[in-house]
């Protein structure tokens, strides 16, 4: 409830940190956008809503499979191979994260990468994600919530919830 109403009092809601009529579905106008929507995702403790910040199946053979060193010749891995190991173990990760911070009031107080970006061709990924955040009793903590954040023409989106 106070993340929301920070959030409303700052100018911003919801609805103004998704992109619109972008080329991913339910992606972020900035990688602090998507860390406020995930820590108030994880708030409501919804897997699915959560999920959807996630590059979907869809848009990563789109623009992932296309550069992914799997992808080289005589490599002989699928698309659906490949998506289906990461995300196995990203549903792993996610699942032990809404039981760990599910239902936890969390301000975010901004997003870093330790590792910097990648430029590819087509996106730019923001390496090893931290988001630091504010407690209810007024601390501070830095959490690991997913690996990278995908960015592609100024959408944002979590390319995987791994977290180590």
């Amino acid at each position: 409830m106070a993340a929301s109403l920070a959030l409303l009092l700052s100018g911003f809601s919801s609805s103004s940190m998704l992109f619109e009529d972008g080329d991913l579905e339910s992606s972020a106008v900035s990688p602090q956008a998507l860390g406020s929507l995930l820590l108030e995702r994880l708030r409501e403790g919804d897997f699915s809503e959560v999920g959807q910040l996630g590059l979907s199946k869809e848009e990563w053979i789109r623009h992932v499979w296309p550069v992914s060193a799997a992808n080289r010749p005589g490599s002989n891995f699928t698309p659906d191979f490949v998506w289906g190991l990461d995300a196995a173990r990203s549903r792993r990760d996610l699942s032990v994260t809404l039981r760990r911070y599910g239902g936890k009031e969390f301000q975010l107080i901004r997003v870093r990468f330790r590792k910097g970006f990648l430029d590819h061709e087509g996106f730019r990924l923001h390496r090893d994600a931290r988001l630091e955040v504010g407690l209810p009793d007024g601390g501070k903590r830095e959490l690991k919530l997913f690996s990278s954040v995908f960015e592609r023409n100024g959408e944002f989106k979590i390319f995987s919830f791994k977290t180590d």
